[in-house]
């Protein structure tokens, strides 16, 4: 039974793919005739990040990779001193002789510097050097190429130049439809006649004078954090 159930989802799975594969949400209200396959881009909805042909260098690609994952790390063992100390620490005097950043950049020399200190979080250091060595092993330029290079393209230029084109064109406007179903392609003039009514409907609408945005985003902020308590 339970097998069956498992091949009943599958199928099931495999037929709502096929079903979003096969529906046109591109929703145009314009007389241009969009190509198939900027239809078919598209289709892959509004997150969908198109790339091109464009060939990265796999050097400047580790050496950025390696960077951020330093970066990281060193923040890391800093931080984690840091609270540290800070626990640890009885007066106030204490914290004024602690200055917890350092000029070194690489984890396993501020590993080094860093783990001798007293109050230090020794699990700090497999996980350092674990991260370290699976970040070499990663960005190997064959392994690194293999990984790349096959999802590099998902779309081809003279496409992604084409959508440009039409959202460059100061007659139409391609925009996310409501609730984020799709994209949707509509003249600038219909779009200018249709929301002008709308916003002039003072019972749904109120008009905010001298409205302070920085202090209604920390408002609603608070509010969130007060719902997810």
């Amino acid at each position: 039974m339970e097998q069956n159930l498992k091949s009943q989802r599958v199928t099931f799975t495999e037929s709502e793919k096929i079903k979003l594969s096969s529906s046109n949400k591109v929703h145009n209200f314009t007389s241009i005739l969009l190509p198939p396959d900027a239809i078919s881009l598209l289709n892959k909805g509004t997150n969908f990040i198109p790339t091109t042909t464009t060939t990265p260098s796999i050097a400047s690609l580790q050496k950025t990779m390696e960077s951020e994952v330093n970066a990281a790390l060193c923040s890391l063992i800093r931080r984690k001193n840091y609270i540290t100390k800070l626990k640890a620490s009885k007066t106030s005097k204490s914290l004024l002789r602690f200055h917890p950043y350092h000029k070194q950049t690489h984890p396993l020399l501020l590993l080094h510097q860093e783990q001798s200190r007293p109050h230090f979080n020794l699990h700090l250091i497999d996980y350092v050097h674990n991260t370290v060595s699976l970040t070499r092993e990663f960005l190997q330029p064959a392994k690194l190429r293999s990984i790349i290079y096959p999802k590099l393209c998902n779309t081809h230029l003279h496409t992604t130049s084409y959508i440009t084109d039409v959202q460059n064109d100061n007659d139409i406007i391609l925009t996310v439809s409501d609730k984020n179903t799709g994209w949707a392609l509509v003249p600038t003039s219909w779009f200018s006649t249709e929301y002008k009514p709308h916003l002039s409907d003072f019972f749904t609408y109120r008009r905010i004078n001298n409205s302070n945005c920085k202090q209604s985003i920390r408002d609603s902020h608070t509010l969130l954090g007060q719902l997810k308590k």
